[in-house]
């Protein structure tokens, strides 16, 4: 965070022409995610929107990334308004140092679903800015969207989202948790700010020995059997049988076109990464 605040010293001393990079010794792929957020909110523009500076971000491990942020930020913006501050947020709620990964869910399918609703994208988090200075005073989570958010990631397709009970899915304690991440995030050109504190606010928990773990809280589990979701034997057998009997497709089923053996070939994964965003950000 203090390395994006380098950036309000920084700007006084650009001369036209040149660029930005920072790196990052640590290799932390979160500092993508803040320099995303507080790049979008205060980095300065052109007229046309288009920013006066480009800014790279180096993550210095055994093989270095090199993005150029501001490149991104324009790209996402071109697709889906501006919202870079609360995709920041998404990417985040994937999981983090600070926030707990959910189960099965990775940040390409946290992303990805908010992405699809601009009902979510638009109106997870709500903001507050100075007038004068126009940075941001307040920054809050709308609890009722995150839930749903978190409904829909594990609801089935054949069932409505909204039908599901939401202490049952996520406690909102785990929200309050969020909360206090972009608050975290908000705090970026203020040298002064006062951070927030996770352990009164979230579902942070400290032990006597100083080692830190999540309590979310009582509705998180269920304490009855009976409330528990139950099929009959019969219901089962019935399930195994129609599944046995229904006939295979051939549709999509892969069939060798050589008798021989491929080669195999290596994988390409920041290639497919680079497709998977260009793909996302196109008009």
């Amino acid at each position: 965070m203090a390395q994006v605040d380098w950036y309000l010293e920084v700007q006084k001393l650009i001369r036209e022409g040149e660029s930005v990079i920072s790196i990052v010794t640590s290799g932390d792929i979160d500092s993508v995610v803040i320099h995303m957020f507080a790049l979008s909110q205060y980095w300065p523009r052109n007229e046309d929107d288009s920013f006066k500076t480009p800014v790279y971000i180096l993550l210095q491990k055994a093989k270095p990334d090199l993005y150029n942020i501001t490149e991104v930020i324009s790209r996402l913006e071109k697709r889906f308004g501006k919202f870079t501050k609360n995709i920041a947020l998404s990417l985040a709620m994937g999981g983090n140092d600070f926030i707990p990964k959910f189960h099965l869910i990775s940040h390409e399918k946290w992303i990805t679903t908010i992405l699809e609703n601009s009902h979510y994208l638009q109106n997870i988090a709500k903001y507050e800015n100075d007038e004068t200075t126009s940075l941001i005073t307040s920054a809050s989570i709308e609890t009722d969207i995150y839930l749903d958010i978190v409904k829909t990631l594990y609801c089935p397709a054949n069932i409505n989202p909204t039908s599901l009970d939401a202490t049952r899915v996520c406690s909102k304690k785990m929200a309050k948790l969020v909360e206090c991440q972009l608050q975290y995030l908000a705090t970026v050109w203020k040298h002064d700010a006062n951070l927030p504190n996770f352990l009164e606010k979230g579902c942070l928990v400290k032990d006597s020995d100083g080692n830190v773990g999540y309590n979310f809280g009582e509705n998180i589990k269920v304490s009855d059997p009976k409330e528990m979701l139950e099929l009959s034997e019969d219901a089962i057998k019935s399930l195994m049988k129609t599944a046995k009997n229904r006939p295979r497709s051939n549709h999509g089923t892969p069939t060798k076109q050589r008798k021989s053996k491929c080669r195999p070939k290596m994988s390409t994964p920041r290639k497919d990464k680079q497709k998977k965003f260009d793909d996302m950000t196109e008009d």
